[in-house]
């Protein structure tokens, strides 16, 4: 990437040197600066000061955007844009730094291993090409449509965030709104835009018959498409996240905090910190303890939903355990279901939303006991 003429017209021969050795390594600083801003700030989904700066990055680039696109084409904007167009540029890669990594922290908090990983996956893929091919995004429909992916998964976990209501209506609501905002930049970008010279016609008429057919097929797929991976349950249920999850033989409240109790595990298995692996004898209790996060002011209903696998290796669900919390704590809200009565083999306790959004799965593989129990081990949540 050249240095940009007006910087360089303002450098000595020395400076100069340095610069252009050092220039093409900017925009991964600064994709990566956003990067490190929000390592180093994030903290809740529900956090004003974290929406705070997520709406101010896409706000920003946004308005960054518009003006390099107008300067690009041509069009009436900022001589300091014009000027500067490189730095402007760079200041669109950090803004979408930042929303990409704040995007990659928040989801990855609410995926479980299995297919909610695919749209993590993704947003690494999208952070990493932006890094690697962003220079070559020179053309309005890859950058709009980069901007509406942001603007989409921003407000899939924001509008739940302000509303306290969770559900597809959130989910259609951030397509549309995306949809729209997208749009108005495209107006932004081709306002005054002349198309029949004679005479000249400029304005909205002509720039929704010019500009808007070659971005909107191409917005509609892609939100389309996300849609879908919403639907087949491939993106995390941000901002839902479950904090923690465990088989336990004994739980009960001890004050402020949950008192759970399991069996110490073996030598070769140090690191088990619950009973997953049950010995289990007839009649015995086995409960699983789950605590789900969600936004301050959120009231919902979680489902432990309970299911055997049969000898045919299919799972048949025996109990649909729904139990009602409220948002807010850090550590997650924190409940649990218990069964008495179970056959020993493989079982598994999804935990879902209300809309049967999968949190996440606890598997348990119960064994008949035989002998003595080792020592009971407690832990405090």
């Amino acid at each position: 990437m050249p240095l940009p003429p007006a910087l360089d017209r303002r450098l000595s021969p020395r400076q100069r040197f340095l610069l252009q050795r050092a220039w093409p390594w900017a925009p991964p600083l600064f994709f990566f600066g956003g990067f490190v801003v929000d390592a180093l700030t994030l903290r809740r989904v529900d956090d004003l000061g974290d929406n705070l700066l997520l709406s101010a990055y896409l706000a920003l680039s946004a308005l960054l955007l518009v003006l390099e696109r107008r300067a690009w084409h041509g069009r009436a904007t900022l001589g300091l844009v014009v000027e500067h167009r490189e730095l402007v540029r760079l200041g669109i890669q950090f803004c979408f730094g930042g929303l990409f990594s704040a995007y990659i922290i928040f989801y990855s908090q609410s995926a479980t291993f299995g297919p909610s990983l695919v749209f993590c996956l993704l947003l690494a893929a999208l952070m990493l090409g932006n890094e690697l091919f962003f220079e070559r995004l020179r053309p309005d429909g890859p950058q709009l449509t980069l901007w509406a992916f942001c603007a989409f998964s921003y407000l899939l976990f924001a509008i739940p965030t302000w509303t306290g209501r969770l559900g597809p209506e959130t989910r259609i609501a951030a397509g549309v709104l995306a949809l729209w905002a997208s749009s108005a930049l495209v107006l932004l970008i081709h306002l005054g835009e002349v198309v029949d010279p004679a005479p000249p016609r400029p304005g909205p008429p002509s720039i929704l018959r010019r500009a808007f057919p070659r971005h909107l097929g191409t917005w509609v797929a892609m939100l389309g498409g996300l849609g879908l991976l919403v639907k087949l349950g491939l993106v995390p249920p941000v901002p839902l996240a479950l904090a923690h999850a465990g088989v336990f033989r004994e739980v009960s409240r001890d004050g402020a905090q949950v008192l759970l109790r399991y069996e110490a595990p073996p030598w070769y298995a140090p690191w088990r910190s619950d009973d997953r692996v049950f010995r289990y004898s007839e009649g015995e209790p086995v409960s699983v303890f789950t605590a789900v996060f969600a936004p301050t002011g959120a009231d919902l209903t979680v489902v432990h939903a309970w299911e055997r696998q049969e000898a045919d290796g299919s799972w048949t669900e025996t109990d649909r355990l729904p139990f009602t919390m409220r948002g807010g704590r850090d550590g997650g809200w924190r409940s649990w279901t218990t069964k008495r009565r179970l056959s020993p083999g493989r079982w598994r306790v999804r935990v879902l939303s209300e809309h049967d959004d999968r949190l996440g799965r606890v598997d348990i593989e119960l064994l008949p006991r035989e002998g003595e129990l080792r020592p009971l081990v407690e832990r405090r949540y």
